[in-house]
């Protein structure tokens, strides 16, 4: 058997809109009559003929006499302005006959079987199906017979062998930070799962890079948990239901209003996979695609299925794995949703009239998008620290990009631009949260306008303390001096043994404590220093507490020793007298907003009797 397949692919553009609608599967053509066809095919062979952005694209599933054969088709791509050959795909067995052997006629096959049938098809089950696993594959065609549970859902699909008369096993029915789930195929009698979608979900998720969960029958409280979260941004549902509801486990379903109650004091759900066969049919309020959403049009999208039960999509069911995982690979190439969606219906046009979408179509889900979106946390890292500053400096300087997420939690003035006074916000919230000190003077969260965002919180209050210091290559020093009482010593606050192969020091948030009957700090002195100004700084002579930090744009930045600052002080004790100036590090981080670990090396201030008593320790 031989298959071919090209890859180029053709991606379509769209604007921020709320889409719910899709192009039907195109008119009938015969290849004999159409301008485009007839270049490449001979005879009348019919292809579904459908027009997509700035493509013309024509599809035909294969038919061995009345038989459909599954996943074989031809596939031409168009330019629509040109008129010119863009992709043109094959997927051909070899190793069928041109015409269907004697076989058992459907009425004998549906009377095989027992209890209610929705419909029969005949085909050859493909090697690669994932609709219909029997091992090892049939040779012969067969009759695929739809079974209905009491409330109409497809129970089950039962296969036979049209040659031979006997029931060969069952089908797959279509079901009526990321999460996939599938619920019973059966629900009357508890068993089946969807197991090569929400597996195929799972796989696209992590991928993509995100932390990804399954479960297969999950509890209300399963699921609950993954929508009052701050952390699943991408979930995916396969089961029975409708726009309303989906099939959790064999005695319970899970409901728009209940994911209404459930996620009212959440963010909503930046991607959403609605897998039931008329999941995405309504998108209006009350269904789980607006709750889901919450009724937005930013920032978050839905799509799944509508009518992919029906008799006439039974086509779509048989490709539906392919079609998803096209999706997510355009998805996790950085393509917005839209235009994966787009993609992926012009590479299967046979799902085109059974899938939808709604949302926004400029939401792009790579890089990784958080579920809830922290004021001023540009690293996405769940806290804010001075790195968040640092990479604010570098997109100015045009040496890094943001996401559509980044830039949302870089605005922390909310003006819709981004820019160093963002930065310099950050800096100043990190030494005075509260504003009390006087070096905060706008808040950097404040309702109702960042109500959709979550208050910030330190990276250091978060950790319960300073960033650890440990042992390592690079230390963190204030140096030790000698001076005169009532004398005035500059004191350099230096980060040394920077690897010189490294992206260098991006950025730090430091902590000195002093006794401020021995010495008193006049000024921050920047003169002379070999790294950025000290974004904000901050001395209290009272309780004897210096805070600074500061950062810089380039990549890679300074290496070696690198003194930071200077500590202008003055001795306000007695000869004899001697305090320490103690450093806590709450972050140090190299230009690609990397930890460094540092030791901490305290210095000591000592007061002499005389002004030859006043200098640094080794000078």
């Amino acid at each position: 058997m031989s298959f071919t397949k090209s890859a180029s692919k053709i991606v379509l553009f769209s604007c921020l809109a709320l889409v719910i609608g899709v192009l039907g599967f195109g008119r009938l053509v015969a290849a004999g009559s159409d301008d485009l066809l007839r270049k490449y095919e001979t005879g009348d062979r019919e292809f579904r003929k459908t027009e997509s952005g700035d493509a013309i694209i024509y599809w035909h599933s294969r038919m061995i006499d009345e038989a459909i054969v599954e996943k074989d088709y031809i596939r031409y791509e168009f330019d629509k302005n040109t008129k010119e050959l863009i992709e043109k795909d094959v997927r051909w067995r070899d190793d069928l006959p041109e015409h269907l052997p004697p076989i058992i006629s459907r009425e004998q096959a549906e009377a095989m079987v027992e209890g209610k049938i929705q419909f029969s098809r005949l085909l050859f089950i493909s090697p690669e199906t994932n609709v219909y696993p029997v091992k090892p594959t049939p040779k012969n065609p067969c009759w695929t017979v739809r079974i209905l549970d009491n409330s109409g859902f497809i129970k089950d699909v039962i296969i036979i062998d049209a040659v031979e008369g006997e029931i060969l096993g069952h089908g797959v029915p279509p079901p009526s930070e990321g999460f996939s789930l599938s619920g019973p195929q059966d629900a009357e009698n508890c068993t089946g799962v969807w197991e090569n979608w929400y597996e195929n979900a799972d796989y696209w998720f992590e991928l993509m890079g995100y932390d990804t969960a399954t479960s297969v029958y999950p509890s209300q409280a399963t699921v609950r948990s993954h929508v009052q979260s701050h952390d699943t941004a991408m979930f995916y549902e396969v089961a029975h239901g409708t726009s309303n509801y989906f099939r959790n486990l064999c005695n319970d379903i899970i409901t728009a209003y209940e994911v209404n109650n459930w996620i009212e004091d959440y963010s909503k759900m930046p991607f959403t996979f609605l897998g039931s066969c008329d999941g995405m049919c309504d998108t209006g309020p009350d269904t789980l695609s607006y709750e889901f959403r919450k009724g937005s049009t930013e920032n978050t999208c839905t799509v799944g299925y509508c009518g992919m039960s029906d008799e006439d999509k039974a086509g779509c069911w048989d490709h539906a794995v392919d079609w998803q995982a096209e999706m997510f690979y355009h998805m996790s190439q950085g393509d917005t949703v839209k235009e994966a969606f787009d993609a992926a219906c012009d590479e299967y046009p046979i799902c085109r009239d059974c899938v939808r979408f709604a949302g926004d179509e400029d939401f792009v889900v790579v890089p990784v998008v958080p579920r809830e979106l922290m004021e001023g946390d540009t690293t996405q890292d769940k806290c804010v620290s001075i790195t968040d500053a640092m990479f604010i400096a570098q997109y100015m300087a045009e040496l890094r990009e943001f996401s559509p997420s980044q830039y949302i939690c870089a605005d922390t003035f909310d003006d819709g631009v981004v820019s160093i006074g963002d930065a310099m916000h950050i800096a100043q919230w990190l030494v005075d949260p509260d504003g009390t000190l006087g070096v905060l003077l706008i808040p950097l969260w404040e309702s109702p306008g960042d109500d959709d965002m979550l208050q910030p919180v330190s990276c250091s209050s978060k950790a319960g303390a300073f960033a650890p210091v440990a042992e390592g290559k690079v230390t963190l020093e204030v140096t030790s001096a000698k001076v005169a009482a009532g004398g005035s010593v500059l004191i350099p606050i230096t980060v040394e043994g920077i690897p010189v192969d490294s992206a260098g020091l991006g950025c730090y948030n430091l902590k000195v404590t002093f006794d401020p009957k021995m010495v008193n700090v006049n000024d921050i002195n920047c003169d002379g220093i070999n790294f950025a100004k000290p974004a904000t700084m901050y001395i209290d002579n009272t309780e004897g507490v210096v805070l600074l930090n500061g950062f810089q744009s380039s990549i890679p930045g300074p290496a070696g020793d690198i003194v930071v600052a200077y500590l202008a002080i003055t001795a306000t004790g007695n000869p004899g007298d001697s305090t320490v100036l103690n450093i806590e590090i709450s972050t140090l981080a190299d230009s690609m907003g990397d930890a460094i670990i540092a030791n901490g090396v305290d210095g000591v201030i000592t007061i002499g009797s005389d002004s030859h008593d006043s200098k640094i320790e080794g000078n």
